[in-house]
């Protein structure tokens, strides 16, 4: 056990729980809940539950939900639900349902009920039902 320059519990080399400069409780080698500069709760190495600047919660490593810089659902690594900047549905690695800017769907890298080269069922930009080649409905 440690003491940073505040006097604050500080970081053991064994991970215990410590202190950051402010004296909130800071980050734990095993990955252990955090605080970040504000105070607000932040990310573990192994990627447990974490909150942003603005209190907002985090992405964290595992790719599992996590908030923006606005507070809205962002995007994870797994391509799940996911939601981009405008706080509007996003599209996710894994071609899985999305939206698009304007709330549309969008398209999906797996070109399911989406606008893919094939043709397939899909939106297009205006959010209207697609149309493939051959003028055929989809």
């Amino acid at each position: 056990r440690a003491l940073d320059q505040n006097g604050s519990r500080a970081l053991d080399q064994n991970g215990t729980r410590a202190l950051s400069w402010n004296g909130f409780c800071a980050l734990n080698r095993n990955g252990s809940p955090v605080l970040d500069q504000n105070g607000s709760r932040a990310l573990g190495r192994n990627g447990s539950r974490a909150l942003g600047r603005n209190g907002s919660r985090a992405l964290d490593q595992n790719g599992s939900r996590a908030l923006g810089r606005n507070g809205s659902c962002a995007r994870v690594q797994n391509g799940s639900r996911a939601l981009g900047q405008n706080g509007s549905r996003a599209l996710g690695q894994n071609g899985s349902r999305a939206r698009g800017r304007n709330g549309s769907r969008a398209l999906a890298q797996n070109v399911s009920r989406a606008l893919g080269r094939n043709g397939s069922r899909a939106l297009g930009q205006n959010g209207s039902r697609a149309q493939n080649r051959n003028g055929s409905g989809l």
